[in-house]
């Protein structure tokens, strides 16, 4: 499902916010929150507002690196906020590093009694397993940024970017085997396959990393219950050494060092 801008759905609540023609000096700030996360964590990052108590709706874009993080979502949505944003996001440029948000009270009153708010934590992993800085940014694409008044008026936005610094995990070079996961042959053929056994069912995420945290390949896989065996790409293993196969389900991560 596509979502519409929002000027369409402030149509039919005479909050035409594309047809704004009075400046109001009513403030609003929202920013990302800076953090500092292990690479191997999930990444939430606080997207804050200050000025949202006066206003009656808004849309806004988040932007980032897609080398460095893949976006999975939104957690921790405000209480007050939560009737009011819409749950259907913008993705049609989350391949881009893009997404869009609405948030509309078509009550007509003010979407929250705090003047600031944490509205979400938006949710990413990491791409990489190295030390790393990059920003969540406040863009105008695929939405741009736009908070509106009872009177149809239109905010002054300031935007602030967030800083997310990410560190490698210092237990990489420690990781050991876990035993339900063989490697056969190893060290690593053209004819290697992975083989696991599972008593449940999951979607998963298979990567290969070099030892020093970076991505050598990454693809989704379909586990049954019981055993599966997946063949191994080794091309994405350029140099002779140590790798990590690192096998991601939706219960569990589980750990196997590989050699080229």
């Amino acid at each position: 499902m596509t979502l519409q801008p929002l000027s369409t759905y402030l149509a039919t609540t005479l909050l035409l916010l594309s047809c704004v023609t009075q400046v109001s000096a009513q403030d609003v700030t929202i920013f990302a929150q800076d953090g500092t996360f292990s690479a191997n964590d999930t990444i939430k990052v606080d997207i804050v507002t200050i000025g949202l108590d006066s206003m009656v709706s808004g849309e806004f874009s988040l932007g980032w690196d897609t080398l460095l993080l893949e976006f999975q979502g939104i957690d921790n949505v405000d209480e007050e906020i939560q009737d009011h944003l819409n749950p259907v996001f913008n993705r049609t440029q989350v391949d881009s590093g893009r997404v869009g948000f609405q948030i509309i009270d078509f009550g007509l009153q003010n979407l929250t009694s705090r003047d600031t708010v944490v509205i979400f934590s938006a949710v990413f992993t990491s791409l990489v397993n190295s030390n790393a800085t990059t920003t969540i940014g406040i863009i105008d694409q695929p939405l741009p940024t736009l908070f509106g008044l009872l009177d149809q008026s239109q905010a002054n936005t300031t935007k602030l970017s967030g800083t997310i610094t990410l560190e490698q995990s210092t237990s990489l070079q420690n990781l050991g085997l876990d035993q339900r996961l063989t490697v056969s042959p190893n060290p690593i053929t053209s004819e290697s396959v992975l083989e696991i056994e599972l008593s449940y069912a999951s979607r998963a995420n298979l990567e290969i990393i070099d030892m020093s945290g970076k991505l050598c390949r990454k693809e989704s896989v379909q586990l049954s219950v019981g055993d599966n065996r997946i063949p191994l790409q080794v091309e994405s293993m350029i140099t002779a050494g140590t790798y990590l196969l690192r096998l991601t389900t939706d219960r569990e991560q589980l750990v196997r060092k590989i050699v080229r």
